[in-house]
Parts: structure tokens; C-alpha cells; sequence
């Protein structure tokens, strides 16, 4: 990402494919042993752990770190819809560093909530890779830091929740046709049954008309982390199944309804003067699914994808390379959808 207007992407936008499954991430909660945690800790022993940070990203090849205190807000914003940060530690800068790869798919958060929050991202279905890759930069990490580490309960942090592995993995699921055919409640309360959490798309609230879902774990201990990680993709792979069926469904019994929603999104994004956030990510969703089904042309699949982070406001005002008031927003958004879709009568 730039700030003279051009906007590049994570590298987990252009591996995601027609799977609903959009993108797989792995945290790791680590603290340095003989330092309080974060919350409690003093200046010399954070910027203790955010020279740690710095240092080992030094040492990895294309990697950069800022100091969010350095970070200007639009780009706090970018961060937040990427992924990277909290919206809770973008306003609450004091002592955190980032660290990241090149192409944003691994990074390290100094701290916040714990004193290294290590991260890998990837597109669509990819837990077991993310997590191996996670351990791989976790074992780097280790090698320059010692731990707090206690023999029975594993690694210790800030939130019980997270001692025993320190682990938190999800999933994030597009699943519009189980909001279509109203088997989503059903969906998420089995999920929520077997012990997962149900979110939404970074930040936004999981009753969103969008119909991105994000599944994570929520207890760390007692389990390795391979057993962890099996487990959410397994629950993942249930709610794909559920999702494909309900694909068929449409497709076999409502497909005129959905061609005619899928011509309204189009007419909507082609024409629009005004368009909020919660409007575009929904007309985006019913485009991805017409994408997905072969009813919208598939040269429109990485278009979609990159448009459903670039509408978001931090990204938004990126590209116009300037701050801009809601409202402002709004017509910038539309003016962005109707540049990508403006089309010829009677084509997808």
C-alpha cells in the first residue's frame, strides 16, 4: 500500500479462489519472560520487546517495522481492514510496533494485548500451511527471545483464554446463499454449539447483509495446536458443505430470482452517485456469488475481491489520496464501483 494514491494488495486477495472460504489466519500470543505484561508494564520494558521486534524483522528479508505512534491514522485505518491491528490497538498506539512481511502475509504485533502477537494470513482454505508457517516464524522468534513459559500450563499471557498454546485460528466464509435459503441461523448456532466464535468482517458485526462470517477458536489450552487447527477447518469444511448445497438450491430453484438480484447489483454499482459501506459490501457479496456460480463472467472474480477491501474507508480515502468527511466518502465509493462496472447493456 502506498499513500500517493496507488493501492497494492495482500497477497492473501489474490490466492483466494472460488472457495466461500475467503482467507485463513493464525495467531500466536507470546510474551518475553521476566517482563510484565503489556498492560502493567513500563516504558524501558516495552520498548525493550519493541526492540526485540525490530531487530528480528531486520533480519527477515522484505520485512519492515513502524512503530504506530509514527503511523499516520489513514494508515492505522488500511492496517485495521487488512487485518493487521485491532481497531481497539489503532486507538490505544502508545509502545506498539508492526512488523511485516512484504506481501503482509506474516507479521508481528509488539505490545498489545501480549508482548508478540505473530500472525500468518492466506487466501481461501490454508489453516494447516498458516499454521505451520506460523510456527516456522514462531521458532525464529524464539531462538532471540525466552518465553514465558510454565511446565504445566504452557505459554502464559494476558487473557486466560489464551495460556496453553496461545493459538487463535478462523476462517473467514462467504456463505450468501445460506442467507438466502434462512439456513444461516441455523449454520452459525451449530457452529457457536461446538465451541467456536462467530464475527465479522474485521470489525463489522456478524448479522451484516454482506454475509461474511469469520469462525476462531476460543480456548487455547488443553489441546496442541494441530488439534486446534483440525478442528476449525473441520467446522469450516461442514459450513462449506452446507454452503455448496444451498448454492445447488438456488441454482435449482430460484435461479430467476437470483439472475434478477445479481441485475440489480450490477445496475446499482454501474449507476450509483452515493454509496454507503454496508450497500456496497452487500451488492459486492451477491456479485461474488454470481461469480462463483458462473453467472457473472469469471474475469470479474479478482476485480470483486479487491473492490470488496478497496470500498473500505481506510483503503478508500488511500486511493483518492486525500481525508474525506462520510458523506465525501460515500460519493467517492460510488464514483470507485462505477468506474469498475460500467458495462455493456445486457452483458455480465
Amino acid at each position: 500500500m502506498k499513500t500517493d494514491g496507488t493501492v497494492t494488495f495482500p497477497a492473501w486477495i489474490s490466492a483466494a479462489g472460488a472457495s466461500p472460504v475467503v482467507s485463513s489466519r493464525v495467531r500466536l500470543a507470546r510474551n518475553r519472560s521476566g517482563l510484565p505484561f503489556p498492560g502493567s508494564a513500563g516504558t524501558t520494558d516495552l520498548n525493550r520487546v519493541i526492540e526485540d521486534v525490530r531487530g528480528f524483522s531486520q533480519s527477515l528479508p522484505r520485512w519492515s517495522f513502524e512503530r504506530l505512534t509514527e503511523v499516520d491514522a489513514l494508515k492505522r485505518a488500511v492496517w485495521i481492514e487488512r487485518g493487521l491491528i485491532s481497531r481497539e490497538t489503532a486507538a490505544h498506539p502508545r509502545s506498539i510496533g508492526v512488523a511485516k512481511s512484504g506481501d503482509e502475509s506474516l507479521s508481528i504485533l509488539a505490545n498489545d494485548e501480549d508482548h508478540f502477537r505473530l500472525q500468518v494470513i492466506r487466501g481461501g482454505l490454508a489453516l494447516d500451511d498458516a499454521l505451520k508457517a506460523a510456527q516456522d516464524l514462531d521458532g525464529k522468534l524464539s531462538r532471540r527471545v525466552q518465553y514465558a513459559l510454565h511446565p504445566a500450563w504452557g505459554y502464559l499471557t494476558t487473557y486466560p483464554t489464551n495460556v496453553g498454546t496461545g493459538l487463535r485460528v478462523s476462517v473467514l466464509l462467504h456463505l450468501p446463499a445460506l442467507a438466502l435459503t434462512r439456513e444461516i441461523a441455523e449454520v452459525l448456532h451449530a457452529v457457536v454449539h461446538v465451541g467456536l466464535t462467530v464475527g465479522g468482517l474485521h470489525g463489522h458485526s456478524a448479522d451484516s447483509p454482506s454475509a461474511f462470517f469469520q469462525l476462531s477458536n476460543q480456548i487455547s489450552l488443553g489441546r496442541t495446536e494441530e488439534e486446534i487447527a483440525r478442528h476449525l477447518e473441520g467446522v469450516a469444511r461442514q459450513a462449506v458443505d452446507r454452503e455448496e448445497k444451498a448454492r445447488e438450491k438456488v441454482l435449482r430453484e430460484k435461479r430467476v430470482m437470483l439472475e434478477d438480484k445479481l441485475g440489480r447489483a450490477l445496475g446499482i454499482l454501474a449507476g450509483c452517485r452515493f454509496l454507503d459501506l454496508e450497500d456496497a459490501l452487500e451488492l459486492l457479496s451477491t456479485l461474488r456469488l454470481g461469480v462463483d456460480l458462473g453467472l457473472v463472467s469469471a474475469a470479474r472474480a479478482r476485480q470483486v475481491r479487491e473492490l470488496t477491501l478497496l470500498i473500505q474507508s481506510g483503503h478508500l480515502q488511500t486511493k483518492v489520496g486525500k481525508i474525506l468527511p462520510l458523506e465525501e466518502q460515500d460519493r467517492a465509493r460510488a464514483e470507485l464501483v462505477r468506474r469498475g462496472f460500467k458495462l455493456k447493456a445486457n452483458k455480465l
